[in-house]
């Protein structure tokens, strides 16, 4: 398995699991652990294009509970997410191809760069639990995966801009595999000429 997965592309959600493994290992839930690790290994390995996906419709109850846990946050005031209207999602899924191909046909370096980060698109709704409109994000814990806000009314260079900015995001996930590049609290928020709102210093 290791030397498969040193070759092929892992899911977000077998990152997803290890994290939730490690806490079970800590807290010494040994069913828990033995189940994580059992779902970890058979996690399918993921093609070399891009996936987009739906949050609930595509993903096991766990794995849903397990997106939502880790791109929600009271702390720092981000939008929690939930299940895409279907409708709105299929429009955005539209857009959003459009989009990738343009990026594909204009910007081959930045085309490059977001096949690198990205394995998964998680199209998901808001649940308005946090400050602000929620566009997209990413988490660490979620390695590979971007997931963007379905529901949001959005051009093909709205979407453009979106894909390139949380691929941003993801190359520097790929700086903090040794250790996290700021160790400030997610509580301490701050003001960024690129926000209108203060966010923690880790996504700034």
């Amino acid at each position: 398995w290791i030397t498969a997965a040193r070759a092929q592309r892992l899911s977000p959600a077998c990152f997803a699991a290890y994290y939730d493994l490690v806490t079970a290992i800590e807290k010494g839930r040994r069913r828990r652990v033995s189940r994580l690790f059992k779902a970890i290994m058979s996690t399918p390995h993921m093609e070399d294009e891009i996936t987009i996906r739906r949050l609930g419709d595509d993903y096991a109850p766990e794995e849903t509970r397990r997106i939502r846990r880790f791109m929600g946050s009271e702390k720092t005031g981000a939008s929690g997410v939930r299940r895409p209207n279907s409708r709105a999602a299929k429009a955005f899924e539209e857009t959003l191809r459009q989009a990738i191909d343009l990026i594909g046909r204009r910007a081959p370096e930045l085309a490059a760069e977001i096949e690198a980060s990205i394995s998964e698109i998680i199209l998901v709704g808001p649940d308005r639990s946090g400050r602000g409109e929620f566009e997209g994000g990413t988490c660490f814990k979620l390695t590979g995966a971007l997931v963007l806000n379905a529901e949001r009314e959005a051009s093909v260079a709205d979407l453009v801009v979106t894909l390139a900015h949380e691929a941003g995001h993801a190359i520097l996930f790929g700086e903090c595999l040794d250790e996290m590049l700021v160790e400030n609290p997610g509580a301490g928020l701050f003001w960024s000429p690129l926000r209108q709102s203060e966010r923690p210093l880790e996504g700034i």
